[in-house]
């Protein structure tokens, strides 16, 4: 719980400074801005990881097809905590010192016919929001909405960028353009966005077990007295099964081959595809944790976060 109270408790010395002009904002960040924060806090569902788990996603390889998942509630946050430090021993940089806790709303790709502004071309452009309001305001569709606190040299921001465009059907041919938020760092971007599409192909995995924790009320009274925002429901993953069994084994052991080094292995996702073997699982994704190959000496082999381009919308 860590993240998500150091998370909560960020929340509100930003609310507390910016009513005193102390912040410093790159974009807009007003009511609105406040108030998704505010109201996301209060909903979401805390799903908790291990160190252990967090590393073997962030060394997982994420699949090219993701939009067979969605997220677990409309208001989801992933209670992991990551310093530039431990990823870049992984060879990944995050772009910022320590980024602490990812909340994930269902977002509303929304066109507002008197109020949408145009891009240079003359196509409508579509806002990514948590509110719905306006009778002049049309649903055409839905994003995933991120928003992490990331602190580097002292500085503690919080950002908001959208993610995983999908427009409905009936408004394809609109021409519409996404009008993307892209304040946080580039690399944070793609470094959160891939480790939750990991964390959404794996608690999806058949050998997982989510288990729910009821918070202490008690604890949440005395927090409310102190103008703390209670700590709701969370859920704890816990692996089961063959997974767990392997995840135990690279624990104690660890692979070894005829490596004079070791070295890690990038982890998989894998769709199960023989009737005769797995019956009613076909179809299902498992997980293949990372592993480290070799013997002796563990060596720093690099790996590019991502490189891949969406073509479902154009960005601007």
């Amino acid at each position: 719980m860590r993240n998500y109270t150091r998370f909560t408790s960020n929340v509100a010395k930003y609310i507390e400074a910016k009513k005193h002009g102390l912040t410093e904002d790159l974009q807009v960040s007003g009511y609105h801005f406040t108030k998704h924060i505010l109201n996301s806090i209060q909903k979401c569902k805390i799903f908790e990881i291990t160190d252990d788990t967090k590393k073997l996603l962030t060394l997982t390889k994420t699949p090219k097809i993701n939009d067979m998942f969605k997220l677990p509630f409309p208001y989801t946050f992933i209670d992991a905590g990551f310093t530039n430090k431990e990823m870049k021993q992984l060879g990944i940089d995050i772009g910022y010192g320590e980024i602490v806790g990812i909340m994930i709303t269902e977002g509303k790709l929304l066109y507002d016919k008197k109020l949408s502004p145009k891009n240079v071309d003359g196509d409508p452009l579509l806002d990514t929001s948590t509110v719905f309001n306006g009778e002049d305001t049309v649903k055409v569709g839905t994003a995933m909405r991120i928003t992490i606190l990331s602190i580097t040299n002292g500085k503690v921001w919080f950002d908001v960028f959208n993610e995983d465009f999908n427009i409905y059907d009936k408004y394809k041919d609109y021409n519409f353009k996404i009008n993307r938020v892209k304040t946080a760092n580039k690399n944070a971007r793609k470094f959160v966005h891939l480790f939750i599409l990991n964390f959404l192909n794996f608690i999806n995995n058949p050998e997982i077990e989510i288990v729910s924790k009821k918070p202490d009320e008690k604890r949440n009274e005395r927090r409310q007295k102190k103008g703390k925002a209670p700590i709701p429901e969370r859920r704890v993953i816990k692996l089961k099964g063959k997974l767990k069994r392997y995840a135990d084994e690279l624990k104690k052991n660890r692979k070894t081959w005829t490596y004079n080094y070791r070295f890690w292995v990038r982890g998989h996702f894998r769709t199960l595809k023989d009737k005769e073997r797995y019956g009613d699982n076909v179809g299902k994704r498992i997980w293949i944790p990372p592993f480290t190959k070799g013997k002796g000496v563990l060596v720093d082999k690099r790996y590019v976060v991502d490189k891949s381009k969406s073509n479902k919308v154009d960005s601007i």
